[in-house]
């Protein structure tokens, strides 16, 4: 295990290390990291801190054995590199707002058997609730009562989708809906 404190630039800086786990603990800015591997392979990506990267033995047939770190302005770093995986729960709320949505859309309408767009595309939407009053299938726009997610009658739905959204009902149905904008 190997928690380090470095100073990096624009000249590469090699590592030779061995590991499956690399994470940027902190940086101002992100840095670019080569990985080499024992078996001639290299791995390029960037990264910002508190981001890493795994290497599944599953994936990659072998660990890296060494790394070389770039970044586009002089500055000190803490890295972590290891066979082990370290966790770092100080983003852990920072993914997902824990607030209520700022904003309510609510829908009705009247389905039949064939597919009806329900919701819009929205980048800012967290969750599609939908409630019906009979069977109907929802997915995308190639919904059918074949491929589409089924919600029986009097049931609820729960969709965390910012794409479009489609229904249609086995017969005909009654469908109210509910979109949770941030």
């Amino acid at each position: 295990m190997s928690l380090t404190t470095l100073k990096v630039n624009e000249v590469a800086s090699e590592f030779t290390q061995t590991g499956r786990y690399f994470r940027l603990i902190e940086s101002v800015n992100p840095i670019n990291v080569t990985f080499y591997f024992a078996n001639g392979d290299t791995f390029r990506t960037a990264l910002r801190g508190g981001i890493g990267v795994e290497f599944p033995p599953n994936i990659f047939d072998s660990p890296f054995t060494k790394y070389e770190i770039t970044s586009d302005s002089d500055q000190t770093i803490e890295i972590f590199a290891s066979m082990a995986r370290v966790d770092d729960n100080r983003t852990e709320g920072l993914r997902v707002s824990q607030q209520g949505a700022s904003e309510l859309i609510n829908t009705a309408e009247a389905l039949t058997t064939t597919p009806v767009k329900i919701a819009d595309t929205n980048i800012n939407r967290r969750r599609v609730t939908i409630q019906t009053d009979a069977q109907i299938y929802v997915g995308g726009q190639n919904v059918s009562a074949a491929n589409g997610l089924m919600i029986d009658a009097g049931g609820t739905g729960e969709f965390e989708v910012k794409g479009e959204l489609y229904a249609l009902a086995a017969t005909t149905a009654n469908v109210r809906g509910m979109q949770e904008i941030n």
